[in-house]
């Protein structure tokens, strides 16, 4: 999914309960990746996974850059859903 200068990724393993996402510039490359596992007792879910692995993906960027990520992201999904 494209969201401003940015590219992202999931990947679900839904054998291992793990979401990853990867946050890509799309004109300087790699910027960060995040992960999520499901604790024993959760159910695999890969709105929630993408919301938790987005969060980590994206923490060590500027705010301003963070903001505009999860504006662009409520808009392009069902966010509230």
């Amino acid at each position: 999914m494209k969201l401003g200068k940015f590219e992202i990724e999931f990947h679900h393993n839904k054998n291992e309960c793990k979401t990853t996402c990867i946050v890509q510039n799309r004109f300087n490359g790699l910027v960060s990746t995040g992960e999520v596992t499901c604790g024993k007792n959760d159910n695999f879910e890969k709105k929630i996974g993408r919301k938790i692995s987005l969060t980590r993906a994206i923490e060590t960027l500027p705010r301003e850059n963070r903001i505009l990520i999860w504006e662009d992201y409520k808009h392009v999904t069902n966010f509230y859903d």
